[in-house]
C-alpha cells in the first residue's frame, strides 16, 4: 500500500505540476473562527485579517445573542476580506441547537448582510435550500458540504454525492473526510481530479494527520480554497494548520 501511495502521489503531482506557476490565483486560504463571545470574535477577526488569510469563515451558530448589530459589526471588522458563513449543529461538530429552518434564517441573514459564501450541509432539504436561493443576496455563492468523520467512503460514493450537490446548484462542492489509511487519501485525490475534469469548483480535504498533505498541497488539487486555523490552539477540524504556517509553506515550496 505504501508503494501504491507513493506512486499515486508522484502521478498526481506530475499531472498538476504546472499549477505551481499560478497557484495564488486559484486557491485561497480561509481562516475558520468559532467563537461564542462577540468581543473575542471581533479580536480574532482583526487578528485573522493580518494572518495571511484570504477569506474568513465565521461559525455563526456559535455566537451568543447573534442579532442584526452583530452581523453589521462582523462585516465591518472584516473590512474588504470576503466572508464565509456556516451554522453547524452537533452532527456537524458545531454547537447550534436550533433546527434546520432556524439555521436557514441565520444564513439568509448572513447573505443579506454581505457574506460572500454560505455553507450548507448537502443534505439540507430541497424546500429550505429553495428558500435560501430565493431570498439570498444574488452575489452570495452557495457551498454544499459533505463531512465524513468516521472514515472516507469509496470514490464511487463520493462521486454520487458530488452529482447530488451539482443537481442542487451548488457553486462550490466541499468534501472533508477523515483519513485512517493511505488509500483513503488517494480516494480524495482522485475525487479532486474527477471534479476538475468535470469543471466542478471544489474543496477536497482529508482530515487528520494523514490527510494534512491535502491542506499543504491544496493548489495541486485545484481547490477553490482550503481552511486554516488562526493559530495552533484554534483549529476547527482535525489536521488543520495555521494560516501563517500554510502561507509560509506555499511561498517557500510552491512559488516558482
Amino acid at each position: 500500500m505504501k508503494k501504491l501511495f507513493r506512486a499515486e502521489i508522484l502521478r498526481f503531482f506530475e499531472k498538476f505540476s504546472k499549477i505551481i506557476l499560478n497557484f495564488q490565483k486559484m486557491t485561497k486560504i480561509c481562516v475558520s473562527i468559532a467563537e461564542k463571545n462577540p468581543e473575542k470574535l471581533f479580536q480574532k477577526i482583526e487578528k485573522a485579517t493580518k494572518s495571511g488569510a484570504d477569506f474568513l469563515e465565521i461559525w455563526l451558530g456559535e455566537i451568543e445573542n447573534l442579532d442584526e448589530n452583530l452581523f453589521k459589526k462582523i462585516v465591518e471588522k472584516a473590512g474588504k476580506m470576503p466572508l464565509l458563513g456556516n451554522c453547524k449543529n452537533q452532527k456537524e461538530r458545531g454547537n447550534f441547537a436550533g433546527d434546520d429552518a432556524q439555521k436557514t434564517e441565520i444564513l439568509i441573514a448572513a447573505s443579506k448582510f454581505g457574506f460572500d459564501f454560505i455553507d450548507f450541509d448537502f443534505e439540507i432539504s430541497d424546500e429550505l435550500l429553495a428558500r435560501f436561493s430565493a431570498e439570498k443576496n444574488p452575489k452570495t455563492k452557495l457551498i454544499l458540504s459533505a463531512h465524513f468523520w468516521d472514515g472516507t467512503p469509496n470514490l464511487h460514493h463520493l462521486l454520487r454525492v458530488a452529482e447530488k450537490m451539482r443537481a442542487k446548484n451548488a457553486d462550490i462542492l466541499k468534501f472533508a473526510a477523515t483519513a485512517k489509511k493511505s488509500k483513503e487519501v488517494i480516494s480524495m485525490m482522485r475525487l479532486a481530479e474527477k471534479c476538475s475534469a468535470k469543471k466542478m469548483p471544489h474543496i477536497v480535504i482529508s482530515m487528520g494527520n494523514l490527510g494534512k498533505m491535502t491542506r499543504f498541497f491544496a493548489p495541486l488539487f485545484k481547490n477553490e480554497m482550503t481552511f486554516a486555523a488562526l493559530d495552533e490552539k484554534s483549529a476547527t477540524a482535525p489536521g488543520q494548520v495555521s494560516a501563517r504556517v500554510l502561507r509560509d509553506f506555499w511561498e517557500k515550496n510552491l512559488r516558482k
